[in-house]
């Protein structure tokens, strides 16, 4: 998701949605797990500070 006005209109928001705590973790694994990952992160490095993580959360339904 893209802000359409504000100060976050150059900021880009992604979200993945999982049926359970365990199912996000294995998915984070099996990532860090590929070797796409040491290539992302050494992207990003060399794109810093043009590109940063602004953050990192997750949510969960209480209900």
């Amino acid at each position: 998701m893209r802000s359409v006005s504000g100060g976050d209109v150059h900021k880009v928001e992604y979200m993945i949605d999982f049926d359970s705590f365990e199912a996000q973790g294995k998915f984070s694994d099996a990532i860090v797990d590929r070797a796409w990952w040491t290539g992302m992160m050494q992207a990003v490095a060399a794109a810093y500070p043009d590109l940063l993580n602004g953050e990192t959360r997750l949510t969960y339904n209480a209900i």
